[in-house]
């Protein structure tokens, strides 16, 4: 007897795809809601740094998914690396604590993702 296993292997490879792009849009979500408590954390003086929030589209490598995130004013790192920099509006390490602090709240992101893609 030989049985053709075409259709059941092309599925799994879709649902592959689909479970990848599904990660990859709560890994982008995600780090959208980060960077927007880091935001609201940030020191302000004018309000360029919080204006310069970006998050680049993630990319799957292997196992790992990453996407980069951040303030792109040329003053970011100064601003929250020194802290010795008094700051009459928000704190030093803005980006670092919200991600600390966070960090574990990505499981409900991806499960949002997935019962949109797949259902519950």
């Amino acid at each position: 007897m030989t049985i053709d296993l075409t259709n059941f292997t092309n599925s799994l490879d879709d649902y592959q795809v689909r479970a990848e792009a599904c990660l990859r849009r709560a890994v982008k979500k995600f780090a959208e809601h980060v960077l927007g408590i880091a935001a609201a954390n940030a020191p302000v003086k004018t309000g360029y740094l919080k204006g310069s929030q970006e998050v680049e589209e993630p990319v799957s490598v292997g196992d790992q998914i990453t996407c980069i995130l951040g303030f792109t004013a040329d003053y970011a790192v100064f601003v929250h690396e020194i802290l010795t920099n008094h700051h009459d509006q928000g704190e030093a390490k803005f980006l670092e604590k919200a991600m600390q602090e966070y960090a574990a709240d990505l499981v409900p992101f991806v499960q949002q993702e997935y019962e949109a893609e797949f259902g519950k």
